[in-house]
């Protein structure tokens, strides 16, 4: 059948993805790209393309990315949990969002390793909780930090990592493309974060500001990179640092 998304607000050509359910079943298989010869095309700010629904499917569900929800992020920590061993440190709550949510944080390095003259490393990800790609990041980052490389094992060994896999919970629950559960666009509060009452730009200042200590008493291992994980459009280069 027939899809056209109307005012995109994007121009670039994204082949989405989709779940399908049978009919007599109860549930939905597995998120997967839909066929490319579903791959839309643009005129103006309208995106059509046109699915090929197998037969026997009873209903289906599109999204623009491959999605992921605050239950896959609680069930990808507890299984972070289960099979790190002693390079997961600890599993902070910073806090919670506006409806309760906890906002946590996994730190990562090697106990072994010395302590003294390990660097930081502070990223988080989902400030847009529509921005998915954030979370894979994180994801693989961590499946790397886990796999044994030799590379790996030398971040640890130098390295502490925080890492923050959904800083705006509510909003992914409630499906929000760039807003808290307020409305509020988490990312303008960095212009002006010590202003900020907004309870999840409170929950990652106090921890960055924990970890960086004052000028009297500066802390122990301060935070040296600090990335703010994003999706983008029509960036040529999508690695990329602008702030």
């Amino acid at each position: 059948f027939a899809v056209a998304v109307r005012n995109a607000g994007y121009t670039d050509v994204i082949l989405p993805v989709w779940r399908l359910r049978s009919a007599g079943s109860a549930s939905f298989g597995p998120w997967q790209r839909v066929p490319l010869s579903a791959l839309p095309t643009v005129s103006g700010s309208t995106h059509r393309f046109t699915l090929p629904v197998p037969a026997g499917v009873e209903a289906l569900q599109l999204a623009k990315y491959f999605p992921f929800g605050v239950s896959d992020k609680d069930a990808w920590i507890a299984a972070v949990q289960a099979s790190a061993g002693p390079y997961l440190r600890r599993v902070q709550n910073l806090g919670s969002s506006l409806l309760g949510r906890g906002i946590e944080l996994l730190e990562f390095s090697d106990p072994a390793a010395e302590e003294r003259g390990k660097r930081r490393i502070w990223i988080h990800s989902g400030i847009h909780p529509s921005e998915s790609t954030s979370y894979f990041v994180v994801q693989g980052l961590v499946e790397f930090l886990l796999s044994g490389d030799p590379r790996a094992r030398v971040l640890l060994a130098d390295a502490i990592l925080d890492l923050v896999p959904m800083a705006n919970p509510d909003g992914v629950f409630l499906g929000n493309y760039r807003t808290n559960a307020a409305s509020v666009n988490l990312e303008e509060q960095w212009a002006a974060p010590y202003g900020s009452v907004v309870p999840e730009i409170v929950a990652l200042r106090t921890a960055i500001e924990q970890r960086m200590g004052t000028p009297a008493s500066p802390a122990p291992h301060p935070i040296e990179v600090l990335l703010n994980l994003h999706s983008t459009h029509n960036v040529t280069y999508p690695f990329h640092f602008r702030h």
